[in-house]
Formats: C-alpha cells, structure tokens, sequence
C-alpha cells in the first residue's frame, strides 16, 4: 500500500483528542493494514512515522472519551508490535543477503587492492 495512505491515517490518528470518531475510523483501517503489510512497513511505521507513540496516545484518549477509539487502537498496536513468522523469515533473508552482497564488496575491494599493489610493485 502506499506510503501516502499510512502516513495520512497515522496523521488523522494522531488527532484523536480534536477529532476522536476519525481518529477511530483511521485506527481500524491501520489495524487491518497492519496485520496484513509485511514487516517491512510495520517496522517503517515504528521508525519513520512514530506510530507506536501515537497509536499509544489514541489508546489514552480513546481509554478516557471513545470507547470505540480505544478499542481499534488495541488492535492496531497489537498488529503493529507483532511481527509474523512469515515476515520474520523475509527480512532475515534480506539481512542475509545484504551481508553477503557486503563480504562480496569487502573481498572485491581487497582484491582490486591487492592488484593495484603488484601493479606499483612491478614498476
């Protein structure tokens, strides 16, 4: 899904005291978006968009004034915080091949040096 669409809905979440019934409706499509995205944007929300922090803060608001809110943001945060097995082993392959594409760049520039070195030997 679109970058454009998390950051709006965990933009209108994060209105929640101002406009808590939106915030509700945003917090049940980020619930589904989220157990239903890789861990790539889960992890990218946490990071980027601060979506732990503001998920909690429409937890608070809607635990005191909307029950509703309260409740899609419990699902939202359980789905934001929980990373499947699936996922897992999707960004543990990709940590897999970045070190290998890393040894591989470490190992080709030792060698473009070790030939540079016999090149300024051999003059």
């Amino acid at each position: 899904f679109g970058v454009d669409v998390l950051s709006s809905l965990i933009r209108i979440l994060g209105q929640a005291k101002a406009n808590p019934h939106d915030a509700y409706h945003s917090a049940r499509c980020l619930g589904v978006l989220f157990k239903g995205c890789g861990n790539s944007h889960r992890c990218r929300a946490r990071k980027d968009l601060d979506a732990k922090r503001i998920v909690s803060a429409a937890l608070e608001v809607g635990s005191r004034t909307h029950a509703k809110l309260a409740d899609a943001s419990r699902v939202a945060m359980v789905a934001l915080v929980t990373d499947d097995d699936e996922s897992m082993e999707e960004v543990q392959e990709g940590e897999e091949e970045q070190t290998e594409l890393e040894s591989e760049i470490e190992t080709g520039s030792s060698s473009a040096v070790g030939m540079l070195k016999s090149e300024s030997d051999e003059r």
